[in-house]
């Protein structure tokens, strides 16, 4: 028997095997167990009890021991208890960590490669890309084995293309494809702002351009749209306008609702003591288009004398036409020429008044005076005549 001394607290008497006497450890271990689930742990020197704890029961099968950042415990997901096929990865199904049904490459492939799927499993792609991005505004574009990347086109020209005609051709450069129609060919130059035409199996054609206002008119199944002569507004004008027609032009013209206007009868452009029983005239203006219509009758034909004529209309007539007539459809107490049957009034141009003449068949219309009247002539009229 050998006397081994004392040791250090903590330490522990290790056997050292036959033939040879016991020795206290190097390392210390704890005198007393602390919380449940401690385990020891070397701390490089000595022998500890570890800070986290550990499960002390087993768990599910597929369980494994994962840390929640205090401790160790079981973990919630399950891993696979047995090496999937060759190239199988872990994949989580929602729940679990399950071996996944495609492989992946298990060996890294040339600079370049990425993985892609090929309907089965993820391989290693046979083009390469990239390893950095290109220039601001750069596109990815392929040489015919690899992708790269390249500055877009800008410009370019096609001096010759080939295919069938309503095809679209892309002449490709290195870094500058270009598309173009395939036949049949344009011309060479454009008209500034006029219309491309298709002419069947011949070049497009291009349009002269169009004057302000003019519009492109259909020319039919066998002819080119041609714009029209008459030109059109720019806007719509004020709401309930119509289009109305100057002769030569199209304009944007309101309807004004009917309106009253107060007519009258002169001899000689004198009114001396004429009064009236009725004096009503309405009219409606569409554009340059005055539709009027009245009746006057007197109480008094007064003393004035000489040439009859209607007074008061409600717009001067164009100075761009001849003298225009309306008619007059009712007559009282107006005496006319033996020879002569009817009535009708004559608005020269520029003028708000109209001759009162009378007519007849192979007779020339000659101008009412005074002395046809009486103190209760009375007559009816209606008419359309054009303003400025």
């Amino acid at each position: 028997m050998s006397n081994i001394g004392i040791a250090t607290t903590g330490k522990i008497l290790q056997g050292a095997g036959t033939g040879a006497s016991a020795t206290f450890s190097t390392a210390t271990y704890p005198s007393t167990a602390t919380g449940t689930g401690k385990v020891l742990i070397a701390d490089g020197t000595n022998w500890v009890a570890s800070t986290p704890t550990f499960p002390n029961t087993s768990a599910s099968s597929g369980k494994f021991i994962i840390s929640d950042g205090t401790n160790w415990i079981a973990s919630t997901p399950t891993i696979p208890n047995t090496a999937g096929t060759s190239g199988k990865v872990l994949i989580s199904d929602g729940t679990n960590y399950i071996s996944s049904t495609p492989t992946f490459p298990n060996a890294s492939a040339t600079t370049g490669k990425i993985i892609i799927s090929d309907g089965t499993n993820w391989i290693s792609s046979t083009p390469t890309y990239p390893s950095a991005a290109g220039t601001s505004g750069n596109i990815l574009t392929s040489n015919g084995t690899n992708w790269t990347s390249a500055a877009p086109a800008t410009s370019g020209t096609v001096t010759s293309v080939s295919g069938t005609a309503n095809q679209v051709a892309v002449a490709t450069g290195t870094t500058t494809p270009v598309i173009s129609l395939i036949g049949p060919y344009t011309p060479a130059t454009y008209t500034a702002h006029g219309v491309l035409v298709g002419e069947g199996t011949s070049s497009i054609a291009a349009l002269a351009a169009g004057s302000a206002g003019q519009v492109l008119q259909s020319g039919g199944a066998s002819a080119d749209p041609a714009y029209s002569t008459a030109t059109y507004p720019t806007t719509a004008g004020s709401s309930g306008n119509v289009l109305t027609s100057d002769g030569t032009n199209w304009l944007s013209s309101s309807i004004q609702s009917a309106s009253t206007f107060t007519p009258g009868i002169a001899f000689g452009g004198g009114t001396t003591g004429i009064t009236y029983t009725t004096q009503v005239g309405q009219y409606v203006k569409i554009g340059t288009l005055v539709f009027i219509s009245g009746t006057v009758t007197l109480s008094n034909k007064g003393s004035s004398t000489g040439t009859a004529t209607l007074t008061g209309l409600p717009f001067t007539t164009s100075n761009s036409t001849t003298t225009q007539e309306i008619t007059v459809s009712l007559r009282a107490a107006i005496t006319l020429t033996a020879g002569f049957t009817w009535v009708t009034i004559a608005i020269p141009t520029g003028g708000t008044t109209g001759n009162i003449d009378e007519c007849g068949s192979n007779q020339s219309r000659t101008q009412l005076d005074n002395t046809a009247f009486a103190n209760t002539s009375s007559f009816a009229f209606s008419g359309i005549f054009t303003t400025t």
